[in-house]
């Protein structure tokens, strides 16, 4: 059979089909994946989250905590960044708590707590694009509960690690990075084998959702731990948690496949509904094959996308390390990550990135816009205003300190905005490569996160605000020109370099079974 293009607007199917015998949203399979991966990140996001948690906790009066140091959690692709607020060109994650004196288990400088803190993301970075191809080549499925099993021991075993040598817990925090790094882009390739095109940004942002709630949950369960918990409360941390991954692997293994085809309780009518739509089987050989990376390098829509990538990041890490920052160098005001200020930002982009998912898969439904319009619609409904709001937020006066807090929360509104924005658009021009493309781009976002402290520690030497207000300034041109690059390059239509050939699984199944017959015969 000749290929051709499996994802083109004339393989969907008119929304107003009937299509008799389907389930409801509540108890199709292809939401119950959607949950799941929602609850994967959640607990992913418990082992990351926990430790910083944790480390205040070992150390005691000792932690960075007790030099005013203090966390704003703000929502990115997979992880959290956290500042101290005495910047000193290093980055650490750090919660705030009272001045009481604690006697912590150990005794490590700041130099060594911000060591620890930060070996997570060495892991994390270099896992991307391996995960991308690995999910792609034998299946989310197990790739992600392979992944979550050495997360777990990992976990488990910091209590452990810790006890015995410093360097050990510092290994063991950069291979659960590692293994955490292949989430992003697994569950991406998961999606675009569930989900048909007119769910895509609902499912996205039920399965992304589980990065802020995540951080909402972790904080205060870790603070309770830390004080009444066993193993001196902060062992606790982490042996609680390692066991809720367990529940949740079970649970993954139980109601994730890899593809519709293969799940042994979908009901034919929703197997044949999704099929009907995604159409994307390819076959093992393609699937062995590596990702063509010089057209993926020369294509518009990448670059349009990594643009992207790169200004929520920009515009993240000024906002939750420059507002902490800022608002105590010019404003003279702090910020606690106690209470309702630290939990808002993160619960604001919940709901935002929740409502736009609905909206823009209403748009596409009703063949309001094409798929292309609508990703540019939102890119930029979220990236403009955060780029004027960034702006604004240097002319922010000592008088009025409590409106760039407002400005870091509204902000978070219109960044739940981008979910329908750039972050799905890979599955629009190269679903067949969305795993591997979606961690590199993620990997290039995560890079602002050396540049941000750079330009902070170069531009506001004396920390005044006209030094800051350059900052902001050129945080919301970046902003702003993620969101006109995006719109030149952003492309609807599957790539000639993406474009997968319609195979029959049957078929395909023959294939493989001659194929294994004749290297038998080879082998004896």
């Amino acid at each position: 059979m000749a290929p051709q293009d499996l994802d083109s607007e004339n393989q969907e199917t008119d929304p107003k089909r009937d299509n008799g015998g389907l389930p409801g949203m509540f108890s199709a399979v292809r939401w119950r994946v959607a949950v799941c991966g929602f609850f994967g990140i959640l607990v992913s996001q418990t082992f990351r989250v926990s430790f910083t948690v944790g480390v205040s906790c070992m150390v005691g009066s000792h932690s960075m905590l007790q030099e005013n140091l203090t966390t704003l959690p703000v929502p990115g692709h997979g992880y959290q960044r956290t500042w101290n607020t005495s910047w000193n060109g290093n980055f650490s994650g750090i919660v705030e708590t009272n001045s009481t004196e604690i006697q912590g288990e150990f005794q490590w400088d700041k130099k060594a707590q911000a060591t620890l803190l930060s070996a997570y993301f060495y892991g994390y970075l270099v896992s991307q694009v391996p995960g991308g191809w690995l999910s792609r080549r034998y299946g989310t499925r197990w790739v992600v509960a392979i992944a979550m099993m050495v997360a777990m021991a990992c976990t488990a075993l910091t209590p452990i690690c810790a006890r015995t040598h410093m360097y050990l817990l510092f290994a063991i925090r950069v291979i659960l990075g590692a293994v955490q790094g292949t989430f992003f882009p697994s569950l991406f390739n998961m999606a675009v084998r569930w989900v048909p095109p007119l769910e895509t940004a609902r499912f996205v942002a039920v399965v992304i959702a589980g990065f802020p709630i995540g951080q909402v949950v972790t904080f205060p369960v870790s603070g309770l731990l830390c004080q009444y918990g066993f193993d001196r409360g902060w062992g606790s941390i982490f042996y609680v948690f390692a066991l809720t991954s367990l529940v949740w692997i079970v649970a993954w293994l139980y109601t994730v496949y890899d593809t519709p085809l293969q799940h042994p309780r979908i009901s034919k009518a929703e197997r044949e509904y999704i099929m009907a739509r995604i159409a994307r089987i390819e076959s093992k050989q393609d699937q062995r094959k590596m990702a063509p990376w010089c057209s993926i390098l020369a294509s518009p829509p990448v670059w349009g996308t990594a643009l992207g990538y790169f200004g929520i990041d920009w515009v993240n890490n000024t906002f939750s390390l420059g507002i902490i920052l800022y608002m105590g160098e010019v404003l003279k005001f702090k910020i606690t990550s106690s209470g309702i200020i630290g939990s808002l930002p993160p619960i604001v982009y919940f709901i935002s990135s929740m409502f736009v998912g609905c909206l823009s898969d209403f748009i596409l439904k009703k063949k309001a816009l094409s798929r292309v319009n609508t990703r540019r619609l939102f890119q930029t409904l979220s990236f403009m205003p955060m780029g004027i709001l960034m702006a604004a937020t240097g002319f922010v006066t000592k008088e009025h300190a409590s409106l760039a807090v407002a400005f870091l929360v509204i902000s978070q509104m219109f960044f739940g905005l981008s979910r329908a924005g750039f972050l799905i658009s890979v599955m629009d021009f190269a679903p067949r490569f969305a795993g591997e493309i979606s961690g590199v781009l993620n990997i290039f976002g995560t890079m602002t996160g050396l540049f941000v402290p750079l330009a902070i520690g170069t531009l506001t030497p004396n920390g005044t605000q006209a030094e800051w207000r350059t900052i902001f300034l050129i945080g919301g041109g970046v902003a702003i020109i993620g969101a006109v690059g995006f719109c030149i390059f952003a492309r609807g239509e599957v790539q000639l370099w993406a474009k997968v050939r319609e195979v029959n699984p049957e078929m395909e199944i023959m294939v493989d079974e001659k194929t294994d017959k004749r290297e038998q015969k080879t082998s004896a």
